[in-house]
């Protein structure tokens, strides 16, 4: 019906503008940088957009990898902090590492806000991929791998693909929202809070 048609418009121009701001600094990239060095422009418009606007329909692979890394070297710094006796072992620091570390928001905004099977639970790559980053970092002889990638910078880096993980579920989660409540504004900010939560 026309309310449906005007609701998946609103939507539509809402999902829009994570690109316009992107395409903005690109174009003031682009002005910047001197002639001859377009190529580079668009190595960084490609990584960019694998990490922000690529995550509008998909789950990008350096979004799920980075925030599964980030997720096991996270958890892992927390647990040793703990006394040694505290400490858990392999099997419930790997589920703690999911509901806790990888995936609680979607967790929490799909359970809590569209009442259905969490897609962290049915994804085709986020179960693998967090088996093969925790078993990665936990069995990678003289722990090389989570010293290298836990050291400031790499970590920032893994820390910032998270982030970026939390923000593009958000926009796309609000979007779904949006829609499904019929454009209720207050409805659509729900599962945005519920990933807050999470």
């Amino acid at each position: 019906d026309q309310y449906s048609r005007r609701c998946h418009q609103k939507s539509a121009r809402a999902g829009s503008s994570m690109e316009a701001v992107i395409e903005s600094l690109l174009a003031f990239a682009r002005s910047a940088i001197p002639t001859g060095a377009e190529s580079a422009v668009q190595a960084v418009q490609a990584v960019l957009s694998s990490v922000t606007t690529d995550a509008r329909g998909a789950y990008p692979l350096p979004l799920c990898w980075g925030n599964a890394l980030w997720a096991v070297l996270a958890c892992r710094k927390h647990f040793r902090a703990q006394p040694a006796h505290q400490r858990p072992g392999v099997i419930f620091s790997l589920l703690a590492t999911f509901v806790l570390f990888t995936m609680p928001a979607n967790l929490a905004a799909n359970w809590l806000i569209f009442g259905r099977t969490p897609s962290a639970l049915t994804h085709p790559t986020i179960l693998p991929t967090h088996l093969a980053c925790y078993a990665a970092v936990l069995f990678f002889p003289f722990s090389l791998l989570e010293r290298v990638l836990g050291s400031a910078l790499p970590y920032a880096l893994l820390d910032t693909l998270g982030v970026l993980d939390n923000a593009t579920t958000a926009f796309n989660y609000l979007e779904e929202a949006y829609v499904v409540s019929g454009g209720s504004a207050g409805l659509a900010l729900a599962p945005a809070m519920a990933l807050n939560f999470g």
